[in-house]
């Protein structure tokens, strides 16, 4: 009994680690795949980049959906998410990479109440390239520049990762191993620490028109 023991207590740690590791593992691929679609509707569309929140002025149901579907300005209230109806899903066609795993079940505390156990969405993309050209930015980094990131469901509540506004509704989560996944610009995805994350929101190198030194 004492040798199953010792023997419980050395492998369950290690049975999750693995599981933590095959979870932001699959985070990372739905990024690269999300990230894709972003790719392909820019190039159909001269490189600029969707709506990521309704333009300013305009009102549902007259306003270009967003990148997800999302129904929070139409509603006021964090209402659900449609992702038919967002802008990258013709390129996507597949709502499974929208929710990491992690999130399953796991309440969204930004949304409307009727919602907050089974929103789908887990991402949340960045607010300074609402409807920009890409090739024009000055920032001549896309891989510094952000694009999408795994929002925590303390904050997460309609796609669109205002990182800029002097908050903390948007800020970066600690999810995964005490960091969370990200994916930039020029599309590749990678697991950042909640440190490193907060160093780069601080440092201003998401935003497009960041200024190089």
């Amino acid at each position: 009994i004492a040798i199953i023991a010792i023997s419980a207590a050395i492998l369950f740690p290690v049975f999750t680690a693995a599981k933590q590791r095959g979870i932001t593992a699959s985070c990372l691929n739905n990024l690269r795949q999300l990230a894709r679609g972003f790719g392909l509707c820019l190039d159909d569309n001269d490189g600029r980049m969707p709506y990521l929140r309704p333009p300013t002025g305009e009102t549902a149901p007259y306003y270009p959906p967003n990148w997800v579907g999302s129904l929070w300005y139409a509603t006021g209230n964090g209402g659900p998410v449609a992702f038919e109806k967002g802008s990258i899903w013709p390129y996507v066609r597949d709502k499974a990479v929208y929710l990491c795993p992690v999130d399953t079940g796991v309440k969204a505390e930004h949304v409307d109440v009727r919602y907050r156990r089974e929103y789908p969405l887990s991402y949340s993309a960045n607010a300074r390239l609402q409807h920009v050209v890409l090739d024009a930015m000055t920032n001549r980094r896309p891989s510094r520049v952000l694009l999408l990131i795994h929002e925590g469901r303390k904050t997460i509540n309609d796609g669109f990762f205002d990182w800029t506004n002097g908050t903390d509704d948007d800020m970066p989560s600690d999810i995964h191993y005490d960091g969370s996944t990200i994916t930039f610009v020029d599309a590749h995805a990678q697991w950042l620490s909640y440190k490193e994350l907060c160093k780069r929101r601080a440092s201003g190198e998401w935003s497009p028109d960041y200024r190089l030194h």
